[in-house]
């Protein structure tokens, strides 16, 4: 079994490595594609090289040891000049300082600093929060950015040492406003995002890749370190209804109370991935079971050619989720990260 995984492995991480050659040279259909949604008024894909669905593909390739076409790709990032442009070029920023890491090359620990300082200058709400769109007009606090910044705080914390002690304090101040004004009282599950002048919280509860991205900010090592008891009691109660949430099929929903509406893998995936990063919760026998199922039916979910299906689409907003599944670097790069992770950890005997 490990060595028809290892080669499962493989495909997926090739296939990854494809989606993000297609992420920096679009084909033309995608971008006539782009441009009719432009004519149209609707959100079009990102030009942004650091842009969320490329951070998960290059966290899965990361994940999977393929750090050739991780480096490949952020290449053309380097050699665009290193434009920072978005909250959520924070993720790729984590994965960088790993590859700082990994491979010893300062600068990908340049490139941090680089992130690090326009996370400092970026748009707040009154009480400190990142705004996600900086070039909005609204004040709105997302899940998406709450834990891609708090990811990259934590790494860029536990890599830099002393240098990165602002960078911890930033990690809890992030999540903590989000655990405080994003969630839901009665079920503890997070909304999609919220306002705090207005206290006002939109989208949908339990919406899958809020409550993966909310997870996979705390799976940071020097975030679970701190053991801020705010956090931890939130984190905790929200695992409790998380876990209570499992599909008979071992996967999640893309909203976690549509239990018989269709699973989404990107949310699983993200999911699992953060859970296993996660010491004291990762070593519970009950989300050990959990980890084990979900890995065992995803595994038989990917292609002969290495694709993993059954991702949700883009949002488009608060509470826009089309439902419409298919491959995509979203749900390629979280079920790659967590299925290699799963295969090393399991390895080590953990």
């Amino acid at each position: 079994m490990q060595a028809e995984r290892e080669t499962i492995l493989e495909k997926m991480a090739e296939e990854a490595g494809r989606e993000l050659h297609q992420l920096a040279h679009p084909t033309w259909k995608r971008k006539a594609k782009s441009a009719a949604k432009r004519l149209l008024g609707r959100k079009e894909a990102s030009a942004d090289l650091l842009f969320w669905p490329a951070g998960l593909l290059l966290l899965g390739l990361v994940e999977a040891d393929h750090l050739t076409e991780a480096e490949d790709y952020l290449d053309l990032w380097f050699d665009r000049g290193m434009p920072v442009g978005n909250p959520d070029d924070a993720l790729a920023g984590a994965v960088m300082l790993r590859l700082f890491e990994r491979t010893g090359k300062e600068r990908y620990l340049q490139a941090a600093d680089r992130i690090f300082d326009y996370l400092k200058r970026c748009r707040r709400d009154p009480e400190g929060a990142i705004v996600y769109g900086q070039r909005s007009r609204n004040d709105w606090i997302y899940a998406d950015g709450a834990g891609q910044t708090c990811l990259f705080y934590s790494e860029y914390a536990r890599i830099t040492g002393e240098k990165g002690r602002e960078a911890i304090s930033l990690a809890e101040r992030q999540m903590s406003l989000f655990l405080k004004n994003g969630m839901d009282g009665r079920s503890g599950l997070p909304y999609h995002g919220y306002d705090e002048k207005s206290g006002v919280k939109f989208g949908i509860i339990g919406w899958g890749r809020a409550v993966g991205w909310l997870l996979l900010g705390l799976s940071g090592e020097s975030l679970q370190e701190m053991g801020n008891p705010e956090i931890t009691a939130r984190t905790e109660r929200m695992l409790g209804e998380i876990l209570e949430r499992i599909r008979e099929d071992h996967l999640f929903s893309w909203q976690l109370d549509c239990l018989e509406g269709p699973a989404d893998t990107s949310a699983t995936g993200m999911i699992c991935y953060s859970l296993l990063q996660m010491k004291k919760t990762g070593n519970s026998e009950k989300v050990k079971r959990a980890l084990e199922q979900a890995a065992e039916k995803l595994f038989s979910m990917v292609s002969e050619d290495g694709k993993i299906g059954q991702a949700s689409a883009e949002c488009t907003d608060f509470a826009q989720y089309r439902q419409q599944y298919g491959n995509y670097p979203w749900g390629q790069g979280a079920v790659l990260a967590f299925l290699a992770g799963f295969v090393r950890s399991r390895a080590a005997g953990s």
